[in-house]
């Protein structure tokens, strides 16, 4: 992902900025995604999201450990909310110019918990288009390129912008891989 992020601020520095992009970790985890952000010299507001609180915690320390010259609030940033629930966690309506995801919408799928009539995965790619200004990159494990496509182009709130080419394998006539990332431009 951070290479691919390193590639777009060179060949297409309007989508990706490394002095100025923001960037939205959803599933944040231990943080590691955003520190590799920072060591690969994006210089951006770097913000991690997620739902579990020792996790945020977690990150925060791990984040004011490798950079401890960095402030939490003007530099860097841990929340905690479960985004998909409601707007309540982002009252300000802010947005990020990237938002990434390693992961989580295969941890939302897994979970199978409805949101009013919809699942987590029906409800996912409305929420991110809240707070996307113009890029989102999914990693998977569990969805292949053309299932990530199919969720978040069902509604034409995204658009493919680019898919992560990785090694692929050949087994009973099929060729596969074991991960996708496909890079999703907000419709206007």
């Amino acid at each position: 992902m951070i290479r691919f992020l390193e590639d777009l601020a060179t060949d297409e520095p309007e989508l990706v900025d490394e002095q100025e992009s923001s960037f939205l970790d959803l599933g944040t985890g231990n943080g590691q995604l955003l520190v590799g952000m920072r060591e690969a010299g994006f210089e951006g507001l770097l913000t991690g999201l997620d739902y579990s609180a020792p996790s945020v915690e977690f990150a925060r320390g791990v984040y004011a450990t490798e950079f401890p010259e960095e402030q939490e609030g003007n530099d860097y940033e841990f929340l905690h909310a479960d985004f998909l629930a409601s707007h309540a966690w982002n009252p300000n309506n802010r947005e990020w110019d990237v938002v990434l995801d390693k992961g989580t919408l295969d941890a939302i799928a897994l979970a199978d918990i409805k949101y009013g009539e919809l699942t987590g995965v029906q409800t996912y790619p409305h929420q991110v288009s809240a707070f996307a200004r113009q890029l989102v990159l999914i990693t998977s494990c569990n969805f292949t390129e053309q299932e990530l496509i199919k969720i978040m182009t069902r509604d034409g709130l995204f658009e493919v912008f680019k898919t992560v080419p990785y090694p692929t394998f050949e087994f009973g006539g099929v060729k596969g891989q074991t991960v996708c990332t496909v890079a999703f431009t907000k419709t206007k």
